[in-house]
């Protein structure tokens, strides 16, 4: 009977280690937002470059288990920005002319669901897909001659459906966890642009659709909580 008892608490304590130890979280996340293929490309004969440098990304998450004890939702809120490579500006910037131009940026809210796997009794891996709506907005772009605007590519707007691939690799520290996240972000947002003169007259207008893809890895601080 004592080694019965004992066969039984053991087995109870096993189980406890390995049981889901919270039921939500939230975690605000840093980290580098790497452009990739066209988003990056540099190319002046590719119509489709986007000539996006390194950049950084802020995050909010959060994670729930509703669907199962190893299944869970999670919801984003994504707050992203790509500067434009330098050498880039320069071959598009005539001589004795300079350029100003602001950064790429991408922001929205994505859903999606990840599948939790416990490394030893602290650690964890989320493998994770999310998708969602996210606004972009391209740089604004003025070529200059000393102080007179000579010619100014308007910031355009355009929204795009969006899937994010990733995983997170963490550490439970009571009711905070560390994690390093990895992420890929795709999206094809249609923009609308609009260059004018120095006095306002529009010179020309496009509409042009940029694939925007970047690799982000990020640093991020959770609380768990709903234990």
């Amino acid at each position: 009977m004592r080694k019965l008892i004992l066969t039984v608490c053991t087995l109870v304590a096993l189980n406890a280690a390995n049981a889901q130890d919270f039921k939500h979280s939230v975690s605000l996340s840093f980290g580098a937002a790497t452009p990739l293929n066209d988003f990056a490309s540099t190319d002046l004969t590719n119509t489709n470059a986007g000539g996006a440098s390194d950049g950084f990304c802020i995050d909010l998450e959060y994670k729930g288990f509703l669907f199962h004890e190893k299944i869970g939702l999670l919801a984003m809120v994504k707050n992203q920005f790509n500067g434009v490579d330098n050498d880039y500006i320069a071959l598009q910037t005539p001589q004795n002319t300079t350029s100003s131009v602001t950064a790429w940026s991408l922001g929205g809210y994505m859903a999606g669901a990840f599948y939790d796997v416990k490394v030893g009794e602290k650690g964890f891996i989320h493998p994770k897909v999310a998708f969602g709506i996210l606004d972009a907005n391209t740089p604004e772009w003025k070529i200059e001659n000393g102080k007179n605007v000579l010619v100014k590519l308007e910031s355009a707007n355009g929204m795009a459906f969006s899937t994010l691939f990733g995983a997170d690799f963490g550490w439970n520290l009571g009711n905070f966890k560390l994690q390093a996240q990895y992420d890929f972000i795709l999206a094809n947002p249609q923009f609308n642009t609009k260059a004018v003169d120095g006095t306002g007259t529009i010179i020309s207008t496009s509409t042009i659709n940029q694939k925007m893809q970047t690799y982000n890895v990020k640093i991020a601080l959770g609380y768990n909580f709903g234990q």
